[in-house]
């Protein structure tokens, strides 16, 4: 039986924490959504208004109101900035990640439950959504949860699992909805029918379980059904008569699959396949050898029962998988509340490796580890010395050099440490770059917080400055006022009424010089939508095309 060394699990724990804790407190909140969710947090802090949420003073009805009562919190207690509305995530995903262990501990043995929570917490998505917080990371985190916790109870039928695994499955929806509960079901239930478990199938005790979820959820329904159920006349996105409850037990998830949810776009079938190659990075293709391996396994025994924590861990990735895969409207970071089954049914097929006395799969494994690690250090290399030179870049590497020297010359023989060691060094050394020099280069590239600096420094009120044509929510976030976004006729309106400055593009520009307004130019920024890099935006030489012009004009008061 091999050791996993205390060291080196300390050691890779240690480095993911400062990767983390740098994801924290590195400057700017990123547009569109992280940035929303931010103004939207502070708004509530201001206004106390908890169980109708509302944004600029509008009705919202989109996301459950988890992230934005933890968030709300939290600036209460440390002020508005990018620490406070980033801490409370970070915070669940320490639970989360104990939860993933401890998953992969019962499901497999110990060694498993450490591997599962290093491939949890390494994994590129876990990373970058600390630092750029949405709805999905409670949501993943409170799922992992309820599937550890209702597994548990499953075993031992304390009480105590039962009533955490609904919490968490009730938490889980007021992050995000039904899919909170519909993963956790999926995971479990196959287990169960696997097993052919009619008598936990058909528990009469999950009634009270369900119980259990409505009452926690109970704060959040009642604020829609007074927010809107009650009040028919309330306008959310253009229409009247919407029914909050409805929307979020029904149209916000399974709507993405009927087309009635407004939301929708043209992507594949395929689309997750290909985003889960990079959100599980550095161990992708490791986690696909692993599911490959499992269905074979599956095949070979004609189906018969093998063995059920391998159909727990699968079935809860592939049936949502198949699920989210038929959506009408998706995004890369909805396939991250499967990623922790992943990270389980992949540490497991690492146990095997690490197990087995069979060379030829220690060696594929070592083999493409190793080919990761370099093509992730070459793009360390290409960040500091061509998408945004460092004057002392030498700086960067001369002590990232000496931490995997220091690797090298820890690794011994242990297996463990050869085999995952590359990829741990690599993946902490370019998310120490990524998070400390890549993100803050590509955050002054965003308008709205420049905007907001200037608006502070200023003493710019909320009478004082209005938007025109464009708005990002790092506005409001950053100034703490909530500016008004105009139509032009509006904007004719204020400015002869008062000076005012304003915000606005080209476009904008131009509609002011048709319009026959008369401006000055008080400051010019410029901006990139941060969140869809292109490969004209990542060279220096075409970065100017890419960007968009804003300018923050002055108008004097029209006679």
């Amino acid at each position: 039986m091999y050791k996993i060394p205390s060291g080196f699990t300390l050691i890779t724990f240690l480095g993911l924490f400062i990767v983390y804790l740098i994801g924290l407190i590195v400057p700017d909140i990123m547009e569109v959504d992280a940035a929303q969710y931010a103004a939207m947090s502070m708004e509530m802090a201001k206004t106390g208004s908890y169980l109708q949420i509302h944004h600029l003073g509008i009705n919202y009805l989109d996301k459950p109101p988890l992230i934005f009562w933890l968030s709300a919190i939290s600036v209460k207690l440390f002020g508005i900035n990018h620490f406070a509305y980033r801490l409370p995530n970070f915070l669940i995903t320490i639970m989360g990640v104990y939860a993933t262990y401890a998953l992969g501990k019962r499901l497999y043995n110990k060694n498993t439950g450490i591997l599962s929570a290093i491939l949890i917490a390494s994994c590129q998505v876990y990373i970058l959504h600390n630092h750029d917080v949405r709805t999905d990371t409670l949501l993943t985190n409170f799922v992992i949860m309820a599937i550890w916790q209702g597994y548990a109870y499953l075993q031992s039928k304390k009480i105590s699992h039962f009533i955490l695994a609904f919490s968490a499955v009730g938490l889980a929806m007021l992050a995000k909805g039904p899919i909170g509960a519909i993963v956790p079901v999926m995971a479990l239930g196959t287990h169960l029918l696997y097993k052919r478990d009619w008598k936990n199938l058909f528990n009469v005790r999950w009634i009270l379980g369900i119980g259990l979820v409505l009452l926690i959820l109970a704060p959040m329904i009642w604020g829609l059904y007074q927010q809107f159920d009650a009040n028919p006349d309330a306008l959310v996105n253009g229409k009247t008569g919407v029914s909050g409850i409805r929307f979020f037990f029904w149209e916000q998830s399974f709507g993405r699959i009927t087309g009635e949810n407004v939301w929708q776009d043209d992507s594949s079938y395929f689309f997750f396949t290909h985003n889960y190659l990079w959100e599980f990075l550095p161990w992708s293709i490791i986690g696909i050898m692993a599911m490959f391996t499992k269905f074979r396994n599956l095949f070979t025994a004609r189906f018969k029962f093998i063995s059920s924590n391998e159909m727990l861990t699968m079935g809860g990735f592939i049936f949502p998988f198949i699920a989210l895969s038929t959506s009408h409207y998706k995004l890369p970071h909805y396939i991250m509340v499967i990623m922790p089954m992943a990270a389980i049914f992949t540490a497991g097929y690492m146990d095997s490796i690490l197990r087995s006395k069979n060379p030829k799969a220690r060696n594929i494994f070592s083999i493409i580890q190793w080919v990761f690690s370099i093509l992730i250090g070459f793009l360390v290399l290409f960040i500091l010395y061509y998408i945004f030179p460092a004057e002392q870049a030498l700086w960067w590497m001369v002590p990232l050099t000496l931490f995997f020297l220091g690797f090298v010359l820890y690794r011994k023989e242990n297996e463990v440490i050869k085999l995952l060691g590359p990829s741990v060094v690599a993946l902490i050394l370019t998310n120490i770059v990524m998070n400390g020099y890549f993100y803050p280069n590509l955050n002054e590239y965003q308008s709205g917080r420049k905007l907001a600096d200037w608006a502070v420094e200023k003493n710019i009120s909320s009478d004082q400055l209005i938007l025109y044509k464009k708005h990002y929510f790092n506005i409001y976030f950053y100034s703490g006022q909530n500016y008004e976004s105009v139509s032009f006729d509006r904007l004719k309106d204020i400015t002869t009424h008062k000076d005012v400055f304003l915000f606005t593009n080209d476009s904008g520009l131009k509609d002011l010089k048709n319009g026959e307004i008369t401006y000055k130019v008080e400051k010019r920024l410029y901006n990139f939508p941060n969140a869809e890099l292109t490969i004209e935006f990542l060279n220096p030489a075409t970065r100017k095309n890419s960007l968009e012009n804003f300018y923050i004009l002055e108008i004097d008061k029209r006679d």
